[in-house]
């Protein structure tokens, strides 16, 4: 047996800005720890602790795969083999002990973790092979800023997340930075972004601003800008993707306490995003409604603000283009 636990190869665990370790079990954090003691506030600090984009990926021989989790909600974890999902399991609060099977022969194999519930990781182990080696350190390297329609509560596994079907596709290394209800440009984030490698990073930004009215008109696009400045000089040749709201059918135009609908805060995303790209060939502005359209919302929007499966697909599809693109420019 292969102990493959956190603690002992993090190399194979990816995903995380950190981890911390209590008694028998490791917890990821997608924000740095030491950070989120600046950030005052308890909501991202508890978004922080939900593992969504968190996994291992490994080469390896071996004939089994088992690994202890401890959560404190239900939730779903997939397992993969190569390109294909070998199984999904439910877990309940509490501890589970998962076993699975792997197909004969050398794999790439990986333990998807939910995107909701906060998930410690226990003894994990390669079971009845001799290698355990990580995927390679060449990939594309992503960051995923965004709010809950980023973190992908509602996708039916881990791996249908619209950044983890963009990430599997594109063979990339994803770092998943959504944060439901907290996407607030907070100061953390971009320091996290700094710390962490990222060849491309797309923010999605907006329907969480909206929804608690963090910004008025005064403050909005100022803010937008010194947040994507900061995240610049954090990662200075990166591919820079600045995403508005996609469509929010019932919110389009309905006024939040600070007088703004989410038509209001698209332009200014829109706008910043335009005005700096004159400046920088490598940042990109896309409209949210070209990705998913007020049409289209009204079917493939759960709640009219959370993609279905198949919103989550179609977000996948027309995004890959855009992120691939943006890597395609010239430094």
């Amino acid at each position: 047996m292969i102990d493959v636990s956190p603690a002992v190869r993090p190399d194979l665990w990816l995903g995380a800005a950190a981890w911390t370790e209590r008694s028998a079990f490791a917890r990821p954090w997608r924000l740095l720890p030491d950070e989120l003691a600046y950030a005052y506030s308890d909501d991202l600090a508890d978004r922080a602790t939900i593992p969504a984009g968190v996994r291992l990926e490994a080469h390896t021989d071996a004939a089994q795969l088992s690994v202890r989790l401890s959560t404190d909600d239900h939730g779903v974890v997939d397992f993969t083999s190569d390109d294909a999902l070998l199984r999904r399991c439910s877990i309940e609060a509490g501890i589970s002990d998962l076993l699975i099977d792997i197909p004969g022969g050398a794999h790439r194999v990986g333990i998807w973790l939910p995107t909701w519930g906060h998930v410690e990781i226990g003894k994990t182990e390669l079971i009845g092979g001799d290698l355990a080696e990580p995927i390679g350190t060449d990939r594309i390297t992503w960051a995923a800023y965004g709010s809950s329609i980023t973190m992908c509560r509602t996708a039916p596994g881990p791996t249908e997340s619209w950044p983890a079907i963009v990430a599997r596709q594109q063979d990339w290394d994803l770092s998943c930075l959504g944060f439901g209800g907290q996407c607030h440009l907070d100061p953390v984030v971009v320091r996290t972004l700094a710390a962490c490698e990222a060849d491309v990073i797309s923010l999605c930004l907006g329907i969480n601003v909206h929804a608690h009215s963090s910004f008025g008109r005064r403050t909005w696009q100022g803010q937008v800008c010194d947040f994507i400045r900061r995240v610049r000089e954090g990662h200075p040749s990166a591919a820079l993707v600045v995403v508005s709201p996609i469509a929010a059918p019932d919110r389009e135009h309905l006024p939040n306490a600070c007088g703004m609908t989410v038509a209001d805060i698209r332009d200014g995303v829109r706008e910043v995003a335009e005005d700096l790209a004159h400046e920088d060939d490598r940042l990109l502005a896309v409209d949210g409604r070209d990705i998913v359209s007020v049409d289209e919302g009204r079917s493939l929007l759960a709640d009219g603000v959370h993609p279905t499966p198949e919103g989550y697909r179609l977000m996948a599809d027309r995004l890959r283009p855009v992120l691939s693109g943006a890597l395609a420019i010239p430094s």
